[in-house]
């Protein structure tokens, strides 16, 4: 890396699958409904729960959207979507993001060089 061609690494590793609240998870009386796509409409998990009562969550569950397995109490699953590595890797966003990161780098040097020149010359305080 050079003043010349400065240049940025950014890495996206593998991580878990975000819980179904940030998503917009809502309950109601026929179960919890989210949206992860902005373009598709909200998908709907029949009986599916989020607390005691619809809106309230429970702290034990440490928030989120749950599911029962079977037709007895227990065993309590929690409803997960999508990955942020995965969504990234599917909808390859690898080519436009290069293009992004380089031209936000350049403008991020001009502001600082500005900055800092500015601050030299004394017209700018800390």
């Amino acid at each position: 890396m050079t003043a010349q061609t400065p240049t940025a690494v950014v890495s996206l590793g593998k991580s878990k699958r975000t819980g179904l609240q940030h998503f917009g998870a809502r309950q109601d009386k026929r179960g919890v409904s989210y949206k992860i796509s902005k373009q598709g409409g909200r998908k709907r998990v029949p009986s599916g729960f989020m607390g005691p009562s619809p809106g309230v969550l429970a702290p034990r569950l440490y928030g989120g959207a749950f599911k029962r397995l079977g037709s007895t109490r227990l065993p309590i699953v929690k409803l997960y979507g999508v990955s942020p590595w995965g969504a990234y890797v599917k909808n390859k966003f690898e080519k436009p993001e290069v293009v992004t990161i380089a031209k936000g780098l350049s403008e991020q040097m001009e502001r600082r060089i500005k900055l800092n020149v500015l601050r030299a010359n004394g017209l700018v305080s800390r």
